[in-house]
């Protein structure tokens, strides 16, 4: 079991993050850790009376939009998460990367959105958006042309055994990312045959042309092949495992995975905070000077005069 809070409720419950009418209230959001399957228990000492248009907030109906059917159980906890076959789970997907720090293995699997299995899990904690996001939207998986390119990765912790009724795995963070089209290099020719220099008509025609070739069941043209940038869109390290690491490697996981297509031309972070920048400039200087002989020949003098650094002296220019 591991407690922990959010970071934001004001897409939940206003942007004054305030719950009206109760005493006592205590609201319990608990997720099976391998399968990550939700139960709400809402409880509290007193409630305040409705009198005209004055009511007390309906919590129930408001968390609606952000869970699944299933989290509103009235079972207890321990019955509505248990699972007769958590023994036998398995994350969905490949897996792409194993790490062990202080002891303690972690393993990261990938797979698309079109994935049964993936989803499920992706639906069932799609609120850790929202409580641990600022500014942070829900996915809209309708369509399966969506959900073909959106692809999640899924970081968990691995104990070493599990009882009949555990699993081995805990969710330890996820991240989300969404293939779009990109321009290709206008020096050199796609694999689909666009001319480097046409018209906006012409490609017009060009996509046209290409649709119906694909309506017509020809397997040659997948969309996932064309000219692409991979955007990564949600990264979430849930807070008992935050600062041992764990975000780079599934970080960097990501990045050879996802620019590994020869026809993925751009990888791009979709609005990342702060504290992600950081983590972000680490690794791809990292990855730089392991790959650049031009960033691996970079120094940092570290011996220069300290009388050199004052506001009032002239730094050289390049």
């Amino acid at each position: 079991m591991e407690n922990f809070g959010p970071e934001f409720t004001y897409p939940i419950f206003g942007e004054d993050e305030a719950i009206f009418g109760y005493q006592g209230l205590k609201i319990s959001l608990s997720f099976a850790a391998h399968n990550l399957k939700p139960h709400l228990a809402i409880s509290y000492d007193r409630k305040f009376p409705d009198q005209g248009e004055i009511k007390a907030t309906d919590i129930g109906t408001l968390l609606q939009d952000f869970l699944p059917q299933e989290a509103f159980s009235d079972s207890r906890r321990s019955v509505a998460l248990a699972d007769d076959a958590a023994s036998t789970f398995a994350p969905p997907g490949q897996k792409l990367h194993t790490y062990s720090s202080d002891g303690t293995t972690y393993e990261i699997y990938a797979t698309s959105l079109a994935d049964a299995h993936a989803r499920r899990i992706l639906e069932n904690m799609q609120i850790f958006v929202p409580l641990f996001i600022e500014g942070g939207t829900m996915l809209e998986l309708e369509h399966p042309w969506i959900v073909e390119r959106w692809k999640v990765y899924f970081l968990y912790k691995v104990d070493a055994q599990s009882s009949p009724s555990t699993s081995r795995y805990s969710l330890a963070g996820y991240s989300t990312s969404f293939r779009t089209f990109a321009l290709p290099d206008r020096k050199s020719n796609t694999s689909i045959g666009i001319p480097t220099q046409v018209s906006e008509q012409e490609i017009d025609t060009l996509v046209a042309q290409w649709a119906e070739d694909a309506a017509a069941a020809d397997t040659s043209h997948d969309p996932l092949d064309l000219p692409s940038r991979e955007r990564l869109s949600q990264f979430i390290i849930l807070p008992p495992y935050q600062g041992q690491g764990l975000g780079s490697q599934l970080y960097n996981t990501m990045y050879a995975d996802l620019t590994a297509p020869s026809n993925v031309y751009e990888f791009t972070v979709e609005d990342p905070n702060e504290a992600f920048d950081v983590m972000r400039d680490v690794c791809d200087l990292t990855n730089l000077r392991s790959h650049n002989n031009d960033f691996a020949a970079l120094k940092i003098n570290v011996s220069v005069d300290v009388s050199k650094l004052g506001s009032d002296q002239h730094i050289p220019g390049g």
